[in-house]
């Protein structure tokens, strides 16, 4: 599958094992109702990482992006 909300309701359905952010199942890890495999493999994920040419000439729209980017992830 390459929807995380599908991925997420097979796991729940039992159909396996899932790769998803923590952020999107500690609910129902909390609950029991999925549970942690292969931790040591799993890195803890730092975040997402924007690259752009240039800050010197940066237009007001891709500034408006980087700035919504940052106050909806933090």
């Amino acid at each position: 599958l390459n929807d995380d909300r599908l991925i997420i309701e097979a796991a729940l359905g039992g159909a396996g094992l899932a790769y998803a952010f923590e952020r999107q199942v500690l609910d129902s890890i909390q609950s029991g109702a999925l549970v942690r495999v292969l931790e040591d493999w799993c890195e803890p994920f730092s975040g997402f990482f924007l690259y752009y040419p240039s800050r010197k000439l940066m237009r007001p729209v891709m500034r408006g992006f980087i700035n919504g980017i940052r106050s909806s992830c933090l």
